[in-house]
């Protein structure tokens, strides 16, 4: 199987949404590319992580947006690239703009985070056992 670098994948996105948006007779053409491109992991993570390719999302109709998102199984990118989700009240999972309910109060300046006195040391915890068994060397005469 070919390897595409992230480039060519961005690229490819790119002029998926661009075809889908001027050729509405595409439609079902764009739909099976999306489904496949979306199921890949690779291509999955460049549609996720691309910002032009949220870019373009964006600029897309709703309906198109929606679709094309629906078809790569990406729907939980819909708030991302919402064009002004935050200005028309709020974000889609109904928090107001500003992201703090009536009522919430900030967090404190100082973040519980672990620090260098802490008994783990350095803020990280342990690192876990390797599940990787280790063999001792025998030498044996022959």
């Amino acid at each position: 199987a070919p390897i595409y670098n992230n480039r060519q994948i961005e690229d490819a996105w790119l002029f998926l949404l661009e075809m889908r948006r001027r050729h509405f007779n595409r439609r079902k053409h764009i739909q099976e590319c999306a489904r496949i491109l979306g199921a890949s992991y690779n291509w999955s993570m460049v549609l996720h992580g691309s910002k032009k390719v949220q870019d373009a999302l964006r600029e897309l109709p709703e309906d198109i947006r929606m679709e094309v998102l629906e078809d790569a199984e990406a729907l939980d990118l819909l708030p991302v690239v919402t064009p002004n989700h935050q200005a028309r009240g709020g974000s889609l999972d109904g928090t107001p703009p500003g992201g703090l309910s009536p009522g919430s109060t900030l967090p404190s300046a100082q973040a519980p985070w672990p620090s260098a006195t802490t008994p783990e040391g350095g803020g990280w915890p342990p690192a876990p056992q390797s599940a990787i068994p280790t063999f001792d060397v025998v030498q044996g005469s022959q």
